[in-house]
């Protein structure tokens, strides 16, 4: 009686694992005739006796990668992700309002509704001393 018991539990557990059913994104978000890559944009660095500013580096991160993507072709509203890699000053931890608030003049605007996921990662340093941002942002743009 055991065995029979063991055995039907095991059959059930086994059709209760078939494969999930996965749905197709929705049209806007499929990428399957488009060109996608990867942007590194970093702000121009001020003189070296000037405190930096995340805000303004952030700006200047943000206006590299929309004149990387115009000279390539893409636009801001292309882009479907990016990675933020801040580092503090000192004992200060890294300044993540700062880089929002840039984020939030360039994405999710009425000229550009476009938000693409963000990750903010903190990072212990840069090979420039003054530099406190680095953006990596993935982008699409239709096949042509």
């Amino acid at each position: 009686m055991n065995r029979i018991l063991l055995i039907f539990v095991l059959s059930l557990s086994l059709f209760g694992c078939s494969a999930p059913t996965t749905e197709a994104p929705p049209p806007e978000l499929q990428l399957t005739d488009a060109v996608v890559e990867v942007f590194f944009a970093s702000p121009p660095l001020g003189p070296a006796d000037k405190r930096p500013n995340m805000r303004s580096q952030a700006n200047g991160a943000l206006a590299d990668l929309r004149n990387q993507l115009v000279s390539k072709g893409f636009s801001l509203q292309g882009c479907r992700a990016i990675k933020a890699y801040v580092r503090g000053q000192g004992l200060m931890p890294a300044d993540f309002d700062g880089f929002l608030f840039a984020y939030s003049r360039v994405f999710g605007t009425r000229l550009n509704p476009n938000q693409p996921d963000l990750i903010q990662i903190e990072v212990s340093g840069f090979a420039e001393p003054g530099q406190l941002v680095v953006v990596e942002a993935v982008c699409a743009k239709a096949a042509s």
